[in-house]
């Protein structure tokens, strides 16, 4: 009996590892996700591509102007993600800001975000480099580091010929046309991002443009403004255009008609 009694003590003390084994296999294949089940998992990417890589490029921005990229933070772990106070412990400096940041100190969900913006503002021709950290309760990555670099490089600077675009005296409904050039005078790549009649029309209008959406450093383009002549009297517009000129980043250029007397 004493034998037989020993036998099953045997048996119970090497199914007692297995069963434990087997417990925690199965816990771990439902949890699911890099945070394991019941942590938190900090997943962090950002608007530059690649945007899984904790490094925010910003490429070359032109001295006097801003750019700004988007970093997300994400819970893909099982337990809540808690943030602390990002960009603390090392803050970034000039040339680099944190703005509109909507993370540090929140409690994250399973499965929710947050995010915060991250600006460049380049005041010198040189190549950037910082880094900031994102401290959480994330069990294996804390903190997350991102770094980020940015190049500033040479301004553009729009110029408009003519500076207004006077039509002069008209007979009531007839159409006119007028050519305006616009050019970049300065050594950075001007971004010419909208042309747009914000006054006038449908007095005035752009028939045409041959405006690419970079104009190298001297180089130049046109646009053509249309005047349908159908309102009598004196009538004035305006032609806007937006682009990254740290200067003037809008450029009006006034519009003009007189209209003789419509039947």
């Amino acid at each position: 009996m004493k034998q037989k009694t020993r036998s099953k003590r045997n048996i119970r003390s090497l199914l007692l590892p297995l069963l434990m084994l087997l417990t925690i296999a199965v816990a771990a294949s439902c949890g699911g996700g890099g945070g394991g089940a019941g942590t938190p998992d900090i997943t962090v990417t950002d608007s530059s591509l690649p945007d899984n890589d904790l490094q925010v490029d910003f490429e070359s921005v032109p001295l006097g102007a801003a750019s700004d990229r988007t970093v997300t933070v994400t819970n893909n772990g099982a337990a809540d993600l808690v943030i602390g106070a990002i960009a603390n412990v090392n803050p970034l400096v000039s040339p680099f800001s944190k703005l509109n940041d909507s993370c540090s100190n929140l409690t994250i969900a399973p499965g929710g975000s947050c995010t915060l913006t991250v600006r460049f503002s380049p005041t010198a021709e040189v190549t950037s480099n910082d880094s900031f950290d994102i401290p959480s309760n994330d069990p294996d990555e804390n903190p997350v580091t991102v770094s980020v670099s940015g190049t500033g490089s040479p301004p553009p600077n729009i110029a408009v010929s003519p500076s207004n675009i006077a039509f002069g005296s008209v007979t009531c409904n007839t159409t006119h046309s007028r050519t305006l050039t616009i050019s970049n005078t300065d050594v950075g790549s001007l971004n010419i991002t909208d042309i747009t009649i914000t006054d006038g029309f449908p007095l005035f209008s752009i028939l045409s443009e041959t405006c690419p959406a970079f104009l190298s450093s001297g180089s130049s383009c046109n646009v053509v403004v249309e005047l349908y002549a159908f309102s009598e009297g004196v009538n004035t517009g305006t032609l806007t255009i937006e682009s990254n000129d740290p200067d003037t980043p809008t450029k009006t250029v006034g519009l003009s008609a007189t209209v003789g007397i419509c039947p």
